[in-house]
């Protein structure tokens, strides 16, 4: 168990990043522009430099952070092996309130109590933790992390998308190194997708993450996350993250969605069922 308790671990520590991915940052000063695969239309005049697409990006977080005042999501974490077996699994329904509080409550889990102590609960500790400012990592897409270079437009599920390529100004496991999909009309974030800036582990032979978000009412929200590591000895391990069943209340809306109840108590993982593979 112990090799495979590294396999999943690997993924944790990647998904760090994505905590902060998209907060709202500094003004950019970045410039730039690149070839585009082979699914990309070429750059032509006209096209955002890098310096204003990332502009315009941060511009939309800021709005978001301001109109977003809660919403709560039904989130699926998933652990497969080198073999695509499921090792383990847990839904939880998260709570988030303007201006940063987050909550999580874990409605079942199942499979490995090692993968679930040590990943699953790990990641929500995290995230908790970076809602409370406990966490001084600072990963979002901004000037004082990234440069931007615009490559080209793709549609990515029905939204044409400026496709930039990311480059990391430092190195630094909790960075990426990539490219972002942008909504052409909104300036949202809709797809990410790159390995890490940093080799997290010695354990680690390669990592891929994918993040993908959905429009939701006024809002671009996480649809989900998947983290694919190839570690030494033993292989592959893939994290997944669905993101499900939002309520979401903006600016606009008076009353909050408990109509000024307290919530619930949010329960740690270890409260709830432990079946399945130990």
């Amino acid at each position: 168990m112990r090799c495979t308790a590294r396999a999943v671990i690997a993924p944790a520590i990647i998904l760090g990043f994505l905590v902060n991915l998209a907060k709202p940052g500094q003004q950019p000063d970045l410039t730039g522009s690149n070839a585009g695969s082979p699914g990309e239309v070429q750059l032509r005049q006209g096209y955002p430099t890098g310096e204003i697409l990332l502009a315009k990006v941060v511009e939309h977080n800021q709005k978001r952070e301001a109109n977003l005042k809660f919403y709560s999501e039904v989130r699926h974490y998933s652990v497969r092996d080198k073999n695509e077996r499921v090792r383990a699994e847990l839904d939880a329904v998260v709570e988030y309130r303007a201006p940063g509080s987050k909550q999580f409550q874990v409605i079942s889990e199942r499979g490995s109590s090692i993968v679930r102590r040590l990943v699953f609960q790990g990641i929500m500790e995290s995230e908790t933790d970076a809602s409370k400012g406990k966490s001084h990592r600072d990963s979002s897409i901004t000037t004082a992390n990234y440069i931007l270079e615009v490559v080209g437009e793709e549609n990515v599920e029905g939204h044409q998308c400026f496709v930039a390529k990311a480059i990391p100004r430092r190195k630094d496991k909790y960075l990426f190194e990539g490219k972002v999909w942008v909504d052409a009309t909104d300036f949202a974030i809709v797809k990410i997708e790159g390995t890490p800036a940093k080799n997290p582990s010695f354990w680690v032979k390669k990592v891929v993450i994918v993040r993908r978000y959905q429009k939701i009412g006024d809002f671009w929200l996480p649809l989900r996350d998947e983290t694919v590591s190839q570690v030494r000895i033993v292989g592959k391990g893939t994290l997944t993250i669905d993101h499900q069943q939002y309520r979401i209340l903006s600016s606009h809306e008076s009353k909050s969605p408990d109509n000024g109840r307290k919530s619930e108590p949010v329960h740690s993982a270890a409260q709830h069922s432990r079946d399945g593979l130990q």
